[in-house]
């Protein structure tokens, strides 16, 4: 089974989380153990609290600084995943992205990242 964390970087735009996390969640994941990090760069319009109840299973970081890079090496260093998928939190993810990320590393040995057609 492939473990794949989907990591997304957040600051002020917590109107976009709630679809595209039902996007991720809605994946195909069969013979995936999906993670989902995100951090939250500093956010004032309240994006920690709202993700918090509604889902529990969301790994949430808070940066204290506005930084994308340093939030996103912070989001790769606590995954624990063989593959880390990095989404704009204000894109939504198609049923079949993982999977099809997760095969295209098996067609060739040497394989170091991937990317999605928009």
């Amino acid at each position: 089974m492939a473990t794949v964390s989907v990591l997304t970087v957040t600051y002020n735009a917590r109107e976009f989380l709630g679809e595209f996390l039902t996007s991720v969640l809605a994946s195909d994941l069969a013979g995936i153990e999906l993670e989902i990090i995100i951090v939250d760069n500093g956010s004032s319009v309240g994006s920690v609290s709202w993700l918090r109840e509604p889902y529990p299973g969301v790994r949430l970081l808070e940066n204290v600084e506005n930084y994308y890079s340093r939030a996103l090496n912070l989001g790769i260093g606590c995954s624990d995943s063989e593959f880390v998928m990095i989404v704009n939190n204000f894109a939504t993810v198609h049923r079949d992205c993982l999977r099809s990320s997760v095969d295209a590393f098996g067609q060739q040995a040497g394989i170091g990242a991937v990317q999605s057609k928009l």
